[in-house]
């Protein structure tokens, strides 16, 4: 095989997820076990921390408010100090079962003194006492939490059939199966070999033509030439990037509700792209978890962030969008302590971790960390991103592309801008062709109120001309206008708001003169509250503006929310 680099780099991304299974087969495989059924070496977080968490961490464990006696075995200090009430009794004493406090409770024969009391609801079984006593014994060695420990490689096993391995993973293989008094399968043919290796690689069969070629080059580089040629292919990082997906929650929609459609896309051919790249991984971490925070970031680096937007989003009527936030963010600290950090945090949302060395404080300086995205919690709606999103190039498109695609906007809207000779007689007619469909449409307002925030100094009036004059606003209203629409027969499809400079020449009171329309409501037969009967609201379709700032769009004036408009 050509390619060290693949897998000296993309080893530890097909770990890092999953250390604490690779390490409990390592161990299993080296300990066999006796005929008692225990295990030759007890290994303390495998063995011991299990029996620990499931029987004494209730009583004598991560909750402060919960311990008993003072004694916390789910630390060191605990487990290898003196009792509380006696400074001479040592809970755990390596080697010396017999004067170790955990051992004597477990095994006591009087009611009062065993642990866990005769009343538990869950009670150590003999095999239980016997690991624990056999992990005194053998010197009590502690661990901290797997997910802290640095990999490190187990000692390669001894076999009886020493010639049959050919590297160091095989002989791991052929000790199990010793072990089990079984023997290794003969070497698949080239037509399996071949098989085998393009479902592995690339996730795809080869085809006729490629299985017979195989099974007919015979030269002692062919395997490996095969390998190389599959880990050049694009497909290789499609395969390989099953996994991440997964554990990213990777989706092409929404999730709830109407389940509606998101571009994610992207983000999947970055992860695509750096496998098949050979991104180290501390680059792929760093990328997807800060790649905008990096100095001059790049659009690839930006798109990677897209990892933490793999949450499910909603835009169902009736969620609390406050609620939702919540979830959202919940949803990225487990994600994060259960990919990066080989944690549970989720746990800890409601309580100190039982398990992991987390307490709830831990979780929520780390909630911390992501409750700042300016996410909407009701959103999604039309296939449209949810905000904050990122227009991005598509990762096949050149820079020559790009530039031509451009370079040919700009001579269209150049076209499009440059006045033409009948330009002013066609708009003349079509000012004429609009005043006589709207002639007798004007609504005049019979009455304009509001519900203000305190200390507005809100006023507003009907002029003569029928506008409305609104006075002194404070920084957020809310402006009710009633209006009736005598005389009008043909059903109204549409509603014009003009808004028009005051005297001053400002539009509004806020920065430069102008002001934010967050929300617009409209209904029929009644006078409009905070509170629209649903049956008389009528609903906007669409809402366009003549002119609007870049960071509030006119669409925007369709969601309840104040933060936005």
């Amino acid at each position: 095989m050509h390619h060290p680099e693949s897998a000296t780099r993309l080893r530890p991304l097909m770990t890092a997820a999953c250390a604490a299974s690779f390490a409990a087969l390592a161990v299993l495989s080296c300990t066999p076990p006796q005929g008692s059924g225990l295990p030759a070496v007890v290994d303390y977080n495998f063995h011991v921390k299990p029996i620990l968490a499931e029987h004494c961490f209730l009583c004598h464990g991560h909750d402060p408010e919960s311990r008993q006696k003072d004694l916390a075995l789910h630390t060191a200090e605990g487990l290898f100090g003196t009792l509380a009430e006696d400074a001479e009794r040592f809970v755990v004493v390596p080697h010396k079962p017999s004067e170790s406090e955990l051992v004597r409770r477990i095994t006591a024969s009087i009611a009062s003194e065993r642990m866990p009391p005769p009343d538990a609801p869950r009670q150590l079984s003999q095999n239980d006492i016997a690991v624990l006593r056999r992990w005194v014994a053998q010197g009590a060695e502690w661990k901290p939490h797997w997910a802290f420990l640095p990999p490190a490689a187990p000692a390669v096993p001894r076999v009886r059939n020493s010639r049959w391995p050919g590297n160091a993973i095989d002989r791991f293989v052929l000790a199990r199966l010793e072990r089990e008094g079984m023997r290794p399968a003969d070497e698949g043919d080239r037509r399996t070999l071949i098989r085998r290796l393009h479902w592995d690689l690339v996730g795809l069969p080869p085809s006729a033509e490629e299985v017979r070629a195989f099974a007919a080059d015979r030269s002692e580089g062919a395997y490996g030439a095969l390998v190389d040629r599959l880990l050049d292919s694009p497909h290789y990082g499609e395969r390989m990037a099953l996994h991440w997906l997964d554990l990213a929650r990777y989706a092409d929609t929404n999730g709830y509700s109407i389940d509606g459609g998101r571009h994610m896309w992207i983000w999947r051919d970055w992860v695509i792209d750096a496998f098949n790249d050979n991104m180290p991984f501390d680059a792929f971490v760093t990328e997807q978890l800060a790649g905008d925070l990096m100095p001059e970031a790049s659009v690839a680096q930006r798109v990677a962030t897209g990892f933490h937007r793999n949450h499910m989003i909603t835009h169902e009527g009736g969620t609390i969008p406050e609620e939702n936030l919540t979830n959202y963010v919940a949803d990225r600290v487990k994600t994060t302590g259960e990919v990066f950090l080989g944690l549970t945090l989720a746990c800890a949302q409601c309580h100190d971790h039982k398990y992991d060395p987390i307490t709830q404080r831990d979780y929520y300086r780390i909630f911390a960390f992501f409750n700042t995205l300016e996410e909407r919690g009701l959103d999604g709606d039309r296939g449209i991103n949810a905000i904050p999103s990122l227009s991005a190039p598509s990762p096949l498109a050149t820079d020559a592309e790009i530039a031509e695609v451009r370079s040919a906007l700009a001579q269209v809207h150049a076209a499009l801008e440059a006045p033409s000779a009948d330009q002013p007689a066609w708009e003349a007619e079509q000012r004429a062709i609009l005043a006589r469909r709207g002639r007798g449409l004007a609504l005049r307002p019979l009455r304009a109120g509001g519900v203000t925030t305190p200390n507005s100094g809100y006023t507003g009036e009907v002029l003569e001309d029928g506008s409305v004059r609104i006075a002194q606003p404070g920084w957020l209203a809310a402006y009710n206008v009633t209006i009736r629409a005598d005389g009008i027969t043909a059903p109204v499809t549409g509603l014009r708001i003009v808004f028009h400079p005051s005297q001053d020449g400002r539009l509004g009171h806020g920065p430069e003169g102008g002001f934010v329309l967050t929300s617009v409501h409209v209904s029929a037969g009644t006078q409009p509250s905070e509170q629209v009967d649903p049956h008389l609201a009528l609903p906007f379709r669409r809402i366009t503006a003549t002119a609007a700032h870049p960071a509030y769009p006119p669409r925007d004036a369709l969601d309840d929310r104040r933060i936005n408009g």
